[in-house]
């Protein structure tokens, strides 16, 4: 991602298990028996939000005889304040 003005990047993540923020900035996701270590860009983990709410209530807006019920998901923000000029690589790696 390149920009020749100042700029801000975000990037979502979505989860359905509660993830924990580590003292070096990576996430740590554990779900069914498996792990998953996040290691984002330490220009991105300058600001991670973490909330298990979504942009909009499940229900709103649903008449009440088909609303559903929803287990616990969580939603993370990394957000990235970048000056002109600057070149942010992402890489996602599986292994």
């Amino acid at each position: 991602i390149e920009s020749s003005a100042p700029h801000e990047i975000s990037w979502l993540l979505h989860t359905l298990s509660e993830p924990v923020v580590q003292p070096d900035g990576s996430v740590l996701l554990e779900h069914g028996g498996e792990r998953a270590v996040i290691c984002p860009d330490p220009q991105f983990a300058k600001e991670i939000s973490i909330t298990n709410q979504f942009g909009v209530a499940v229900n709103e807006g649903v008449p009440e005889e088909v609303q559903v019920s929803m287990p616990d998901q969580y939603h993370l923000t990394f957000t990235a304040h970048l000056p002109a000029n600057a070149t942010l690589r992402v890489v996602i790696q599986l292994s």
